[in-house]
């Protein structure tokens, strides 16, 4: 298919775009009858692409393939400035919490909810899954992994996202739309040999969209092997201070650097490497190409 052949366009079926991170360049479109879907490789080289694509569209999910919070942190940023349908979405995120509350079973499904602190602060105008391989969370009790699980929480908690860790990742999204034809059961406790099989996935960790909190947030923490490390979310003073420090680089001028020391200062974590510089596009040579 022809670069000039994805030239985005108003469409009125619902679209998914895979934002993912390599070491090329790349856009993949599936489409079918029930979605349209895009799988967007380096999100930075196609900035003005993404904001055509996704602007006029109605129904939007946007996925992200976890490959450093940097990289996550920096997508969720630049996605944000898109707001024309968040009332929509707000509605689907109250109605996922009521779905996992006891408010679902009640005849007044209208009840209205309130937020806690640190919850769906951050509103986004579509559908956020923040998706990572199982192999990043492999040695799941150590501080690091404990303490990433914890940080991935917080930003989909803030943003009403869903999080879910797949065995084979790279062989799920051969396929992308099995991604969307599966609801699979809260899975809070990552277990490699334990995993939820639906479809042809292998779930080993799912927090649903509306299902997380605070709480269960600094609860993961306990099972971490060594507790004392600075890291870790142990209570709410500590998860607070994550917050606030998350806030203060997506809402202001915050620096990044400051939220990555937060997260990975204190443990011997080695993020992704940067694409060089001789791999980025300009967003001038996508326009250009439309």
């Amino acid at each position: 298919m022809q670069f000039s052949e994805l030239q985005p366009t108003a469409s009125p079926s619902p679209v998914v775009l895979i934002i993912r991170w390599a070491s090329k360049l790349s856009i993949e479109f599936f489409p079918s009858s029930e979605c349209d879907v895009y799988i967007i490789t380096n999100p930075k080289s196609f900035l003005s692409y993404i904001q055509k694509l996704v602007e006029p569209v109605e129904d939007l999910s946007i996925v992200t393939i976890f490959s450093g919070l940097e990289n996550l942190v920096e997508a969720l940023k630049f996605l944000a400035q898109f707001t024309s349908n968040e009332s929509k979405y707000r509605t689907i995120y109250e109605n996922n919490c009521r779905h996992h509350s006891k408010a679902y079973r009640l005849e007044e499904s209208e009840l209205p909810l309130v937020m806690s602190e640190g919850q769906y602060d951050l509103p986004l105008a579509f559908n956020l899954s923040i998706i990572l391989d199982s192999k990043d969370l492999d040695d799941h009790l150590a501080a690091k992994s404990v303490v990433l699980q914890q940080y991935l929480r917080l930003i989909a908690l803030k943003h009403g996202g869903l999080l879910l860790s797949l065995q084979d990742l790279s062989e799920v999204l051969k396929t992308p739309q099995k991604l969307f034809q599966f609801n699979p059961q809260a899975k809070p406790i990552y277990d490699s040999s334990q995993t939820v099989e639906q479809d042809g996935i292998d779930v080993v960790l799912n927090i649903p969209s509306g299902w997380d909190s605070w709480t269960k947030i600094i609860l993961l923490a306990k099972s971490a092997i060594f507790q004392d490390n600075p890291s870790l979310m142990l209570d709410e003073k500590s998860l607070r201070e994550a917050n606030k420090t998350y806030d203060d680089y997506f809402e202001a001028d915050g620096n990044l650097e400051t939220l990555m020391e937060k997260v990975y200062g204190k443990i011997k974590v080695q993020e992704p490497k940067k694409l060089q510089d001789t791999l980025q596009f300009n967003d001038m040579l996508v326009q250009a190409s439309m």
